[in-house]
């Protein structure tokens, strides 16, 4: 399935001890689409779903200004794709943000891989942002390696907690199935 302009996502930075504490504040909206606590220099990752990019922008700044929040840094999607397969069917997945020397390329390039859950077009300083995901962290981390030999340039954050809402998924689905392109 593939959409356009409705979806961010936000790396988030905490003050020490918080970050659980936001990631519960998160959980609670009802337009997102799954948050994680993260490895790497930001403490959560939230993909958020909005009808534009004003509402987005809402969304964004109330958690920006949350005292609990440090400061963070959002990815505006343009193209996003989904697969077919729930993005809990294996037991491992990393987040990725994806650079190279052709932004187009890159996005088209991982809607091919059966590996790639989801990728979204995020012009900026990534190109994309995607979900690689697999039956362990071995099969993940040799995916990343496939990339970075291809000459991508990857930053990975393996999430170490992760709650997807389900049922916003299905609900998204459905809206989308009569224009869906898979």
């Amino acid at each position: 399935m593939e959409w356009e302009k409705r979806s961010s996502f936000v790396f988030v930075k905490c003050y020490p001890g918080k970050a659980d504490k936001v990631y519960n504040m998160i959980k609670e909206w009802n337009n997102t689409l799954g948050v994680f606590t993260t490895t790497g220099q930001w403490d959560l990752m939230a993909w958020l779903d909005t009808d534009n990019i004003e509402d987005a922008y809402k969304w964004i700044s109330k958690i920006r200004y949350w005292p609990e929040v440090e400061k963070t840094s959002t990815h505006q999607t343009y193209y996003g794709y989904k697969n077919e397969r729930p993005y809990w069917e294996k037991s491992a997945c990393s987040w990725v943000k994806i650079r190279s020397n052709d932004i187009y390329t890159t996005y088209e390039e991982m809607k091919m891989y059966d590996w790639v859950a989801t990728v979204a077009s995020v012009p900026g300083e990534w190109d994309c942002v995607a979900a690689i995901y697999g039956d362990n962290y071995e099969e993940v981390h040799n995916y990343l390696w496939e990339l970075t030999a291809k000459g991508y340039e990857v930053e990975y954050y393996a999430p170490l907690k992760s709650w997807w809402n389900k049922q916003y998924f299905e609900s998204w689905n459905e809206k989308y199935a009569a224009t869906a392109q898979y």
